[in-house]
C-alpha cells in the first residue's frame, strides 16, 4: 500500500534501462534464466508473430530446437 519514492524511482529507472537494451539489442538478449532451462517459451515465443503460433504446430515445431538447444 504504501511505497518509497526511492523504491519506485529505481524501479521506473531499472525499467527503462532493460527497455533500452531489448530495443537495441533485442528481447532475447535480456531474458529470466528460467527462459534458457528447458521448457522455456520466452525466447521461442519471441520469434512468433505477436507471440502466437498461429495453431497449435508453431510452438511444437520450436519445441524441438529448444531440446536441442537446451537438453
Amino acid at each position: 500500500m504504501f511505497e518509497f519514492v526511492e523504491d519506485k524511482d529505481k524501479e521506473h529507472h531499472l525499467d527503462e534501462v532493460v527497455d533500452t537494451i531489448r530495443s537495441k539489442y533485442g528481447f532475447t538478449k535480456l531474458v529470466y534464466t528460467s527462459s534458457l532451462l528447458r521448457g522455456g517459451r520466452a525466447i521461442a515465443r519471441s520469434k512468433l508473430v505477436g507471440g502466437h503460433a498461429g495453431g497449435m504446430s508453431g510452438l511444437d515445431e520450436k519445441g524441438d530446437a529448444d531440446e536441442k538447444k537446451n537438453p
